[in-house]
This record gives C-alpha cells, structure tokens and sequence, in this order.
C-alpha cells in the first residue's frame, strides 16, 4: 500500500503498473472454483525494491520503497510447471 501511495504521489517512478488489490478471503474462493474445476495452483512471489529520492522524505528515513509481487500459475495437476 505504501508503495502504490508513493508512486500515485509521483514521489517514486514506475515503469511497472501496479498490482490490482484483493482481499483475504478471495484467495479461498479461487482455491475452491479451481478445485471444482479440476485445476491447480502454484505461488511465487518476488520481492521489490524502489529508491526513494533525495529530499523527498525526513532526514534518517529509509531511502527504499519496498513491495511484493505475486505470481500464479493455474494448471492442471501433474502437468509441466
């Protein structure tokens, strides 16, 4: 979220668009449509980091945005991942 907020603000640029947002419990409603499909799911995940610059934050504040992105890969059990 603070990263998205930074970026919106113009204080960090981004050449990637951001991630769309989801609540908890969304992921269990996912989980349960491909299970009744017959489908799979992997996860990975890959962190970020952005730096923030100079003059825009408080002096002895960490000079890095940092964030998380999330990756899913829906198959088929036992198919090549």
């Amino acid at each position: 979220m603070r990263m998205r907020k930074l970026i919106e603000a113009g204080v960090i640029e981004s050449s990637e668009p951001l991630p769309s947002l989801v609540y908890g419990g969304d992921a269990q409603q996912l989980l349960g449509s491909l299970a009744e499909l017959g489908l799979a799911l992997w996860v990975g995940s890959m962190p970020l980091i952005a730096p923030i610059p100079e003059g825009t934050l408080p002096e002895g504040a960490f000079p890095y945005a940092l964030g998380n992105s999330l990756f899913l890969d829906i198959d088929f059990p036992g198919s090549e991942q």
